[in-house]
Formats: structure tokens, C-alpha cells, sequence
């Protein structure tokens, strides 16, 4: 039933041939990026909108636009680090450093985090406008933000900052590096509808299962549980199809009914393996005292790690992180507002 297992798995890039709609919002990202054919780098541009929109897809499609696009008047090197998995201010330097300037030169910790800027200072002419970089920060919104005040003082390299809530999170930064950032331009990204879900989903049925398998009604079915979410719906008729296999010759609704909650704690568990030491911690004191306060959660978190707790303003984004990947769920507005874990 299964032909290409990979086309079902949310993580993922399709190729292009399977990349359907955002087309609107591809060709604004790529607006936003025309200074560099004039041999300038841009403003910051961020990229923002719910999970499962899309949004490091697009990142992608518009970053090897401008890299297949150059010509002998212009290079376009990029750097792409997943700030979820990779995010202190050594370990993002190091990445993006490794990637622009060579990973044979450089030797993680023994090369210490200033080296690493200066060569990324070293390694290109500022005053020659046919060499630019982009350093695309996804998830952007859980990095140590003292990252963003080396990375934005490069010479010719601009920054695609992938988030959640881009206003949010700018305010949630030190002034002097909001300030650095609040000059760029945004692209937003909505929630996909129905009829766009199950568009998607066709693609996928097309290029990875077997013909007449799963019908349009089913699919239907599908995209209309996944509140918006292309990964839920992906994962959703992943796991309907891995069901199906060996058992049935088409997917049944029963086996879709079954696959939705399936699909939906697969997703939990793999995001919940994504957190850091510190946003366990976290995760772990709501679980035993939630429903909690974001003033009793950091002094929970603080009782429990003492001199190694992050700030407050550090965990209130790891905590507004946890939410929009359905780890947490907040309960009340303003003073009232308080955290518990979700249900799946």
C-alpha cells in the first residue's frame, strides 16, 4: 500500500513537484529579499504563523530560489540552524560558522565563539556586493538571544528569523537587540483550510500510496480533525496507512477514526523529546502542580535548580514554545493566567 514511506513523513521536504499553495506568500518572502540582487543585504525578515503551515518549508523553497537564481554577478551562501535542537549562543555560532566558512577549519569547542565570528568576519568582503549570505534561525523563538546581536553585525549576510510570533517575540528580547530586529518586515502565515489540507494530502496519496486506496471523502475526514495543522493530517494518514498495511488492500474509517489520537500523541512525543534540560524541568513542574502561574512556575523552577535557572523572561518564552507545539495549554487572560499540560 505504502510505495514511498518517505512522502508520509511530516519532517520531510517534499519535493517541489508536491508543494502546493503558499505560492502568494513565497513570492512576498522573496520581495523581501530583492536587495540582495542590487549586492546588499536585507532588513531581518521573519517568517511567522502557527505550527504546521508551512512555514520551514517556505523558508526553504525561497533560500534555493536565491541560491539556483545567482549569476556571476552574485553568490548566495546560506546557513540554516534549527534553534529547537541547536540553540546557545556557542552552539548557533558554531553551526552557522561550520556552514558558510567551512566545518574542516573549524573544531567544535576548541574554537572558541569569538574565532568563530572573526572568521565569519574574515571570510567575505564587505565592500564587495557579489558575495551574500542568509542565516535562516528556525524556531527561532527558544534561541539564546544574544546570538542575534553577533549574527546581525555581519558583514553581507541577512537574517530569515522562522517563529511563531514574531511581535511576541520581539518584545520578549533585550531593547538593544529589539531594536537591531524591529526594523525588518514580516510574513505571516495562516492556518491551512480544509479544502487546502486536503489538497496537500492528495499530493501525498498521489506520489507515496498505491492507486484508490483512500478516497477524497476519507481525506476529507482527515484534514478536518487537523485544525489547520499539515503535520497533524500528514502524520494522521501516515499512521491510517501504516495501519492499513498487511491488513486491508484500502484505508478504512475506522482505521482513520483510530490514527487521528495515534497521530496526534506521535507528534506529542516527538516534540516532547525536543526539549532541552531546562524546558523539561518546566514541563515536569506543571505536570506535578499545574494548573500553574507563570510567576509560581519560575519560582518552582528556580527552587529546583537554583543558580542554573534561566531568567524569567527566558522561561516564559520556553513555556509560550510549549504551548504552541500542544505541550501546555494556558487557562485565563493576564494576572489569572495559568499553565497545565495537554491532553492529547
Amino acid at each position: 500500500m505504502i510505495r514511498r514511506p518517505e512522502v508520509l513523513d511530516h519532517t520531510t521536504t517534499p519535493d517541489a513537484s508536491m508543494i502546493v499553495h503558499r505560492r502568494d506568500e513565497l513570492q512576498q518572502l522573496a520581495r523581501a529579499f530583492h536587495g540582495l540582487e542590487n549586492g546588499r543585504a536585507v532588513n531581518p525578515v521573519f517568517l511567522s504563523g502557527p505550527s504546521g503551515v508551512g512555514k520551514s518549508l517556505l523558508a526553504e523553497a525561497v533560500t534555493d530560489r536565491l541560491v539556483r537564481g545567482t549569476s556571476d554577478d552574485l553568490s548566495v551562501d546560506v546557513a540554516t540552524v534549527n534553534c529547537w535542537t541547536t540553540r546557545s549562543r556557542y552552539e548557533v555560532t558554531f553551526a552557522v560558522a561550520r556552514q558558510l566558512v567551512g566545518g574542516s577549519r573549524l573544531h567544535h569547542d576548541s574554537t572558541p565563539r569569538l574565532d568563530l565570528l572573526d572568521r565569519l568576519q574574515s571570510t567575505i568582503d564587505r565592500h564587495d556586493p557579489t558575495t551574500q549570505r542568509i542565516v535562516v534561525l528556525d524556531e527561532v523563538d527558544v534561541v539564546d538571544t544574544d546570538v542575534l546581536y553577533d549574527l546581525a553585525d555581519l558583514p553581507s549576510t541577512s537574517l530569515l528569523l522562522v517563529s511563531n510570533e514574531a511581535r511576541s517575540f520581539l518584545g520578549s528580547l533585550d531593547p538593544r537587540i529589539e531594536s537591531r530586529l524591529s526594523v525588518g518586515q514580516e510574513v505571516r502565515l495562516g492556518r491551512y483550510t480544509t479544502d487546502e489540507l486536503v489538497r496537500i494530502l492528495e499530493k501525498r496519496v498521489e506520489y507515496g500510496l498505491e492507486h484508490d486506496v483512500v478516497s477524497l471523502r476519507q481525506l476529507e475526514r482527515i484534514a478536518r480533525h487537523a485544525d489547520g495543522d499539515a503535520r497533524k493530517a500528514i502524520s494522521t494518514l501516515r499512521e491510517a496507512a501504516e495501519a492499513a498495511q498487511g491488513r486491508s488492500q484500502t484505508i478504512t474509517n475506522t482505521l482513520i477514526d483510530e490514527a487521528i489520537p495515534e497521530a496526534r500523541e506521535r507528534l506529542r512525543q516527538e516534540n516532547l523529546a525536543k526539549l532541552d534540560p531546562h524546558q523539561q524541568v518546566l514541563f515536569d513542574i506543571v505536570t506535578e502542580y499545574g494548573p500553574v502561574s507563570p510567576g509560581r512556575l519560575q519560582e518552582l523552577y528556580e527552587d529546583r535548580l537554583g543558580a542554573e535557572a534561566k531568567s524569567q523572561r527566558t522561561t516564559r518564552r520556553s513555556a509560550k514554545k510549549m504551548v504552541y507545539y500542544d505541550l501546555l495549554v494556558t487557562r485565563g487572560e493576564g494576572p489569572s493566567r495559568e499553565y497545565e499540560v495537554a491532553t492529547s
